[in-house]
Parts: structure tokens; sequence; C-alpha cells
């Protein structure tokens, strides 16, 4: 079984009660490789379920030496922050 394996670097979004929201690149390169990003920096299984998760690998990266893995049950979500709007 050939398993898709996509490689991320995704904008995160945090929030603070001054500007609304800051934009951040989110590189992974500060986690642990093979760290669980469940519960790391606001990130999380598709509905806060652990079993969701995406793991750090420096197999590949856009911006070495760190990317996630999504495959196989992997569903990561950031919760973003919105102050208004449709």
């Amino acid at each position: 079984m050939v398993s898709l394996v996509i490689f991320i670097s995704i904008l995160a979004i945090t929030c603070d009660t001054a500007s609304g929201c800051n934009f951040q690149d989110e590189t992974f390169d500060a986690y642990d490789n093979g760290s669980s990003m469940h519960e790391q920096s606001g990130w999380q299984g598709w509905n806060n379920d652990p079993a969701a998760t995406a793991f750090v690998t420096q197999d590949q990266s856009l911006s070495p030496p760190q990317s996630v893995d999504i495959s196989g049950a992997s569903d990561l979500v950031h919760p973003l922050c919105a102050s208004g709007g449709v």
C-alpha cells in the first residue's frame, strides 16, 4: 500500500487582545523531530482528537530542516481567531 504523504508549511494565527490576530509563518523547526503536533502551539487533531494528529519530520521540508507529515489518519487543524466577517 502506498501512502500519500503531504508535507506542508502552514500559516499559523495567534490571537492577542490588542490587535486581534497576528499571522506568523509556521516552519515547524521549533518542534522536536518525531513529536506529535496535537496540543502544541494551538494545533490539534480534528475535533480535538489526538488520534488525528500529525508528526514533525525531517524527511522533507520546504524550509529545512523540518515539516509536518500529513498521512494516514492525520487530520491536523489549527483553530483560528476571528473578529467578525461571514
